[in-house]
């Protein structure tokens, strides 16, 4: 079944081409969203300046234990994400069994007893 999403030569044209300045980076960033695509939705949702948007996303990776993309978000917008951010990020990534991301999230919370926890389990 053929995406209704955008190339990445067809992405790439979208957020840095001449295509950008008449590209509906809103509804990009949703169809990315909807399809699981959420790095990409990020990058769209930031181009349309879309605070909405970044807040459901960074919503999402709390709750999914997605550090990876909690980072990014941070990064991305220039905002430091809270140590109590990281930690329920990282309680979430634990709970799924994600202990990789759960031990980074511990780890960028300064939760010592996070992260040696982890150690025991393992």
């Amino acid at each position: 079944m053929p995406s209704a999403l955008p190339s990445l030569l067809e992405r790439r044209a979208l957020l840095y081409g001449k295509e950008s300045l008449k590209a509906d980076h809103h509804a990009l960033a949703e169809g990315y969203f909807e399809a699981g695509r959420y790095s990409d939705a990020l990058e769209f949702f930031h181009k349309a300046d879309d605070a909405e948007g970044i807040e459901r996303l960074r919503q999402h990776a709390v709750t999914h234990g997605d550090v990876f993309l909690l980072g990014e978000i941070g990064r991305l917008t220039h905002t430091p994400i809270p140590p109590e951010t990281w930690k329920e990020a990282a309680v979430n990534a634990e709970k799924s069994g994600k202990l990789a991301f759960a031990r980074i999230g511990f780890e960028k919370a300064g939760d010592a007893d996070g992260v040696a926890k982890l150690a025991d389990e393992e």
